[in-house]
């Protein structure tokens, strides 16, 4: 689902090209097919489900769409929610994950934010 119509470039790729690959982190990848929901049965359990988001209503109003289901059935051609399809046959090759960085990163972050908390309260004692 996008917040911001086609702006996004990942919806502007979706819609170009929609032969996509899930990599999910602890599974095989998934070949599939994003098409984009524009069928009133479909967009109606989307409603029915999203109805539980506390941004629900504040992402509607943003789309200039009243909270009920006949309004945003009646604007869906600005409801950009997309479906995969799953496929057998993989187009795109997974990524090589590599995240390797991710706790170093970590570390190093945490360090730097103590460092400089640690600077502006010795800083503030002073003054």
């Amino acid at each position: 689902m996008s917040g911001w119509q086609d702006k996004p470039h990942w919806v502007k790729n979706l819609l170009a090209n929609p032969q996509i690959t899930i990599q999910p982190v602890h599974n095989q990848p998934v070949a599939g097919v994003a098409d984009r929901v524009q069928d009133d049965q479909t967009l109606t359990q989307v409603y029915e489900a999203m109805q539980v988001s506390p941004l629900w209503e504040s992402w509607l109003e943003s789309l200039d769409i009243q909270p009920n289901l006949e309004d945003f059935l009646a604007n869906k051609a600005r409801v950009y929610v997309f479906q995969i399809i799953p496929q057998e046959e993989r187009v795109l090759p997974p990524l090589a994950q590599d995240l390797r960085w991710v706790m170093p990163g970590l570390v190093i972050g945490t360090i730097a934010l103590t460092l400089a908390l640690n600077s502006l309260l010795c800083h503030s004692k002073r003054e």
